[in-house]
């Protein structure tokens, strides 16, 4: 297999050698479940592919991990760009709902699930294109928080299913208060 993992309309598949070289209960392995969950959670009909990266690192750093509030301290405009995906495009996220609309992540999340994502919408949503938003990023300042975790688990819709996802553990997808 190549990669760590990916998500297809079938499950969750994980590379049997990355998981056994690393050491049992690797933080990371708990993470890239998560993420790639949140893939199956999102079930997208269109979107960028920066987009969907991103809010899956979103959902792993804010809500398991909890450390997106460190990364978006770290991020450095001038040395990468939003369209790096994964972990530069979540911190980028958090930074957007943090100066700009506190719902964007749900917001286009909600589009990509509903096929009416278009680059536009954060001209709609932050009062101008994606491209200057990211020119306009500063790092934040200030003391990092923690988050909230269930949000990782009922993302775009209602769900009351459970996925076998990793070394038989189960992860449950809960109706919530964070459904739109």
């Amino acid at each position: 297999m190549q990669g760590i993992a990916y998500t297809t309309n079938d499950g969750i598949h994980i590379s049997e050698e990355w998981v056994t070289k690393n050491p049992p209960n690797n933080p990371n392995d708990y993470g890239m479940v998560v993420h790639e969950l949140t893939h199956v959670v999102q079930d997208y009909k269109g979107g960028d592919g920066w987009l969907t990266e991103g809010i899956a690192d979103y959902v792993r750093h804010k809500y398991f991990e909890k450390d997106i509030d460190k990364l978006a301290h770290q991020i450095n405009p001038d040395n990468s760009s939003y369209k790096q995906a994964y972990t530069t495009a979540a911190a980028f996220l958090f930074w957007l709902e943090e100066k700009k609309d506190k719902d964007l992540v749900r917001k286009l999340n909600a589009a990509s699930h509903d096929g009416t994502y278009k680059v536009e919408s954060f001209k709609q949503l932050c009062g101008t294109d994606v491209d200057a938003l990211w020119k306009s990023l500063t790092p934040l300042r200030g003391t990092p928080t923690a988050g909230n975790r269930a949000f990782a688990f009922c993302l775009c819709a209602c769900h009351t299913k459970s996925y076998n996802v990793f070394r038989g553990d189960a992860l449950s997808l809960v109706p919530g208060k964070f459904c739109r």
